[in-house]
């Protein structure tokens, strides 16, 4: 009987050692990786793919969105198309996480704060399809934006496209106040 104790005891420490092995791994490729963040060689590789590589790391922790913003946008200065449409739709996607998440927390009462955060996030999403028309996710996207805050056409500048529809047929745009419905009364 006191050998089933052992084993089991033995097999419990071996579980533990191989756990406490799995984290100090983590832990030490974590420290590493802050490490080469604010060591000067990370200036030495500023190609395109390591800074995108960078700003999605860094895009993954909410402290350090501001930081994954500015490598975005230097990524956008790349002559690579594709590099330059997934930092358009990555950094739209912060802008609009940032924007659901002040929503989430503060409700309407932060709406003067969202409005920006969306607008900065369509236009990332309309940059994004203007090279890749054909993209699905920035196609969804865009629309979850739209949908929070929809592109209304101001009724004072008219162009001379609204000014030579006949007068019955319906305007284009929103009739109502935007936002989702909340079902039926």
């Amino acid at each position: 009987m006191a050998h089933q104790y052992n084993w089991k005891i033995i097999a419990v420490l071996m579980l533990a050692l191989l756990g406490m092995t799995v984290t100090a791994t983590r832990v030490y490729q974590h420290h590493q990786y802050n490490q080469m963040l604010n060591t000067p060689a990370q200036s030495a590789q500023k190609t395109a793919p390591y800074l995108m590589m960078n700003a999605w790391k860094l895009s993954q922790t909410l402290a350090y969105e501001q930081k994954a913003l500015d490598l975005y946008s230097q990524v956008l200065i790349s002559t690579q198309p594709d590099l330059k449409k997934r930092a358009y739709y990555n950094s739209a996607n912060i802008r609009l996480k940032q924007a659901l998440r002040l929503l989430d927390t503060q409700g309407y009462g932060a709406w003067d704060q969202v409005t920006p955060l969306l607008a900065l996030a369509k236009d990332g999403y309309r940059n994004a399809l203007s090279l890749d028309p054909h993209w699905l996710e920035a196609k969804y996207n865009m629309e979850l934006a739209l949908r929070l805050a929809p592109d209304i056409k101001s009724s004072q500048r008219k162009s001379k496209q609204d000014e030579e529809e006949p007068e019955g047929l319906p305007q284009k745009g929103w009739p109502s106040i935007p936002g989702f419905p909340r079902g039926m009364p």
